[in-house]
């Protein structure tokens, strides 16, 4: 029982917990809704389902034994990072700001990519991968339990955006708001490239 209550509270602790995948979600609830948040939900759990798999079937260890790769995919994550940041901080508001979201329609694809490239999700899958080697914890659970955790959390993050949604009404807020999620993910590329 103990590998099991393990695997999801470190899945639910990454998945509740500020980043950037979280910082997206609730930028595009903010702006267009959570109906339009939807796709980026699923392309974070889509991501970082694959990520899971392949580092369940070996890939966690590769990156282990070859920092160099490791280091290349870190550094494409933080440019894309800080490239949205720097994007969303610069960004004047608009009275149609609600179209004007941080990442365009077809966030899914970007964000199952970002996920192979995020040094937080790799470091989350392969504990959890390795949690569940040591405890015999079928594969099966380990990727519903990711599934579930993951979806839900990004859910909560896509209502709080929804209800942000009343401040980007006022102009004044709306650059402050853009500003403080700006930074913060610049703030993430630095940590990322940090780590």
């Amino acid at each position: 029982m103990q590998p099991l209550v393990t695997i999801v509270g470190l899945l639910v602790i990454a998945a509740v917990t500020p980043g950037p995948n979280n910082i997206v979600v609730m930028d595009l609830a903010a702006r267009r809704g959570v109906t339009a948040a939807l796709p980026a939900i699923g392309g974070v759990v889509a991501g970082g389902t694959a990520a899971l798999l392949l580092a369940h079937f070996g890939l966690g260890a590769v990156l282990a034994t070859h920092p160099r790769v490791a280091g290349y995919a870190t550094a494409l994550g933080a440019a894309y990072l800080g490239w949205l940041g720097a994007r969303l901080f610069l960004r004047a508001p608009r009275p149609d700001e609600t179209s004007n979201s941080l990442i365009p329609h077809g966030s899914f694809g970007a964000l199952a990519a970002f996920q192979l490239c995020n040094p937080k999700c790799w470091v989350l899958v392969i504990a959890v991968s390795s949690a569940a080697a040591r405890g015999a914890v079928p594969l099966a659970f380990v990727l519903t339990a990711f599934v579930f955790a993951s979806a839900a959390c990004l859910s909560l993050w896509a209502a709080l955006g929804r209800e942000m949604s009343r401040l980007l009404a006022r102009p004044r807020l709306a650059r402050r708001f853009n500003q403080v999620l700006g930074l913060a993910l610049v703030a993430s590329a630095g940590a990322m490239l940090l780590e």
